[in-house]
């Protein structure tokens, strides 16, 4: 019984992984259908853990479980994405005022250095979210950590997104740049700030960018 259980978490816990990775990578379109027969048979199990890490998914925001219809990917629309950016601007803008004062400047120069090295935007992406770690870790709020993490598959998704938005890494850079230099100071205000108006002008462009694709 015991094997048969750990069998089972092993596949619920791989199913959940591919699936999560897909639909943040947008392999996945938006409201595709995703079966469960199909993942089932696939993954030569029974619907039980199948359906254990869509229920895993659905709670992350990631799929949209339907009764008498099915599980399907979670949208990806304009109200979606100003939620997740209106909790990111709060919860962030708060982290950063709170963990200024406290900032690691040698910790903070090191990411800094990622940032500037980085090339491509696989690496920029990277070592953007790096930064936005660092702040969260630093601010030291368990409950906030807790409920970012809780978004951060959505916000994952998202940052897929913005990726193609000509010019839109680039200037994330520059906004990730002036982040470091107003907790340089230590200033929470200046911090605060600064997140404030990154995560206010990406969510503009993401916005400006579902809207020209409806």
């Amino acid at each position: 019984m015991e094997k048969t259980t750990k069998v089972s978490s092993s596949v619920k816990d791989k199913v959940y992984n591919e699936l999560k990775q897909r639909i943040i990578t947008l392999q996945l379109a938006a409201e595709e259908p995703i079966k469960e027969q199909e993942l089932a048979t696939r993954f030569e199990v029974s619907r039980t853990p199948i359906r254990e890490a869509l229920t895993i998914l659905n709670h992350e925001g990631l799929v949209e479980i339907i009764p008498q219809k099915g599980t399907f990917v979670a949208r990806l629309d304009f109200m979606m994405i100003r939620e997740i950016y209106q909790l990111r601007e709060v919860l962030e803008g708060l982290a950063a005022r709170i963990a200024a004062p406290r900032i690691d400047i040698r910790k903070l120069n090191k990411i800094g250095k990622m940032l500037n090295g980085s090339e491509g935007v696989d690496q920029i992406e990277k070592a953007g979210r790096g930064l936005h770690e660092f702040i969260i870790e630093v601010a030291g709020n368990r409950r906030l950590a807790e409920i970012v993490r809780i978004l951060q598959n959505q916000i994952m998704r998202v940052h897929y997104l913005t990726a193609r938005i000509p010019g839109r890494t680039e200037k994330s850079l520059q906004e990730h740049r002036k982040i470091i230099a107003a907790l340089r100071k230590r200033k929470s205000g200046l911090a605060e700030i600064a997140v404030k108006k990154h995560i206010i002008s990406s969510m503009e462009s993401t916005l400006r960018e579902i809207a020209r694709g409806s």
